[in-house]
């Protein structure tokens, strides 16, 4: 955050030595908020000084220190952003005239690269942008001086931008943005002084347009947080008074939560450890944070991290690093992640042959949690599986039981779930999916659906199912569950159709494109779309969409 004297000040918490206390970056004359961002595991800082030019430090684990402060090519008017999207690192901002600008570091194209300007929509953008990953995309939304909302795009599938894509609504806060159930969510202050949420949906292909979520008791202001927190959506404010509250979407909205406490600035959230955090700035410039823990049920309470010297001011910037499982083998490109299924256990000569015919390791491996009495098949053990992580290979966790025909099958199939998985260690309440295997040929009756998905949601796992769109009942069984039980509608689902694309390398793998079933909630985020190449190598080949990685163990 920023301190009144114009430095930029890093405070962390780490469960081994708690509260680090004030670090000075040595920042001169910085202006508004930093913004924070992990690139090539190293945490980064990026500031605005007097004047409007952009200075970025970044802290490197293997160095143990800072860098110093390196003016860069941007000027920006209000606060930089920054993101990572296909392997560079961008810092982006809106210019006095109201253009919105990019600079790029890339270190395929020796660095950093001068800025770009991705031009403005009518009007002149004003204010902070906000910029997200959505898929292939690297999304950049703003508001124009009159409130309207514009988004605008770059493709790396088709290498070019779009136009300025009018949202067809007004905010009187920037935009915040984030990726919720495949969904490109835009979110802000209205003026009205209401939280107003429009998304981007894959399956319409167009935005639903603004609608509210109401305000809490006096109202809103400043501009929301949104966080993804165990598959719901939560927007956090504060209102006129500082008062903090919080209200999340699940299988529906919650009312508004007060946290008992008050920001003179905008909140700032994140998840750090299983618990979803709450920071902001008091009135005496004192940091403050709050989380919700599963496992307690409720807020912790707001306690102090104190302040840097004169107190902190503006809008504090919270990042997790090092990042929580960071993997030398990152998704394929932002379209998939890229991984096989297998009954074969994983050992270092499983991945070996993987690499030699596909080219490098798997971004995860499909593994059963068990496997159906009589099959002669092996199911994963604690030591196969530590070994994958060891390789930072995710899991990605099957049940196989075979036909489920009633209430009572399906909720015992979840808690024989959560009971594989207990003894492997799994962590519960992290968002890990376990999908029921239902073959083409298997019997999942709505009833079965429906039960599986509370019952493994009461263990701490999250439900999935493999399962065919194309043929079989599976479709309309899981429609009837959703229409019973709206929470099955936060299942995902893993589809084996088309299966037939034929085998390729990891670098060839093709454009995620499965089939989808239509007429109720539809969440795929997974695809097996090549079966064993020949009878001697047991491997399906498979991809996953890469905001979903979450999901794996």
């Amino acid at each position: 955050m920023r301190g009144t004297d114009g430095n930029i000040y890093d405070t962390f918490y780490s469960a081994s030595s708690g509260n680090s206390g004030f670090y000075p970056l040595d920042a001169d004359n910085a202006t508004g908020s930093p913004a924070t961002v992990i690139y090539n595991n190293q945490f980064h800082v990026t500031t605005t000084v007097t004047g409007g030019a952009v200075y970025d430090d970044y802290y490197s684990a293997s160095a143990k220190r800072f860098s110093g402060f390196q003016k860069r090519a941007s000027i920006f008017a209000g606060d930089p952003v920054t993101t990572v999207y296909n392997g560079q690192y961008h810092v982006t901002g809106i210019s006095s005239g109201g253009n919105v600008y990019d600079e790029i570091y890339d270190p395929n194209n020796g660095g950093w690269q001068a800025p770009a300007s991705l031009g403005a929509p009518s009007g002149g953008a004003a204010g902070k942008p906000a910029v997200t990953v959505y898929g292939s995309q690297l999304h950049f939304t703003v508001r124009t001086v009159s409130g309207a909302v514009y988004d605008k795009f770059y493709s790396s599938t088709s290498k070019a931008f779009s136009g300025w894509e009018s949202l067809d609504g007004k905010l009187a806060s920037d935009p915040v943005t984030t990726v919720f159930n495949d969904q490109f969510h835009v979110t802000g202050r209205s003026p009205g002084n209401q939280i107003f949420d429009d998304y981007y949906s894959p399956n319409t292909k167009q935005y639903g347009g603004f609608y509210s979520i109401g305000a809490p008791p006096g109202d809103v202001a400043g501009k929301p947080a949104v966080t993804v927190y165990h598959s719901q959506f939560h927007v956090t404010v504060r209102t006129s008074t500082g008062a903090v509250y919080d209200k999340f979407y699940g299988s529906g909205w919650s009312n508004w939560e007060s946290l008992n406490g008050t920001f003179a600035s905008d909140p700032a959230t994140t998840v750090y450890s299983d618990q979803f955090h709450v920071t902001g700035v008091s009135a005496n410039g004192n940091v403050y944070d709050n989380y919700y823990s599963s496992s307690l049920g409720h807020y912790d309470g707001f306690k102090s991290y104190g302040a840097p010297p004169g107190g902190a001011t503006g809008n504090p910037a919270v990042t997790v690093y090092p990042p929580s499982n960071p993997s030398p083998y990152p998704c394929l490109n932002t379209d998939h992640c890229w991984g096989v299924d297998t009954v074969d256990a994983v050992t270092a000569g499983s991945l070996s042959d993987l690499n030699h015919r596909w080219g490098r390791n798997p971004d995860f491996i499909g593994q059963y949690l068990n496997t159906r009495p009589g099959s002669g098949l092996s199911s994963l053990t604690k030591d196969h599986a530590d070994f994958a992580h060891s390789k930072n290979i995710g899991i990605l966790l099957i049940q196989d039981e075979g036909q489920c025909t009633s209430d009572s099958v399906g909720k015992g199939y979840a808690d024989d779930a959560a009971s594989d998985a207990g003894k492997l260690s799994v962590p519960t309440n992290q968002g890990i999916f376990i999908f029921m295997d239902v073959e083409q040929g298997d019997t999942a009756t709505s009833d079965c659906i429906s039960s599986y998905v509370s019952e493994l949601k009461s263990k701490g796992y999250q439900p999935g199912f493999y399962e065919n769109p194309d043929n079989g009942d599976f479709s309309n069984n899981y429609c009837s569950a959703v229409s019973a039980n709206s929470d099955v509608a936060s299942a995902y689902l893993w589809s084996s159709e088309p299966g037939d694309t034929g085998s390729t390398t990891a670098a060839n793998s093709p454009k995620f494109g499965p089939d989808r079933f239509s007429g109720c909630a539809d969440k795929t985020v997974a695809w097996q779309y090549a079966l064993p190449p020949d009878n001697d190598f047991n491997y399906d080949e498979d991809e996953i969409v890469p905001n979903r990685r979450p999901l794996l163990w």
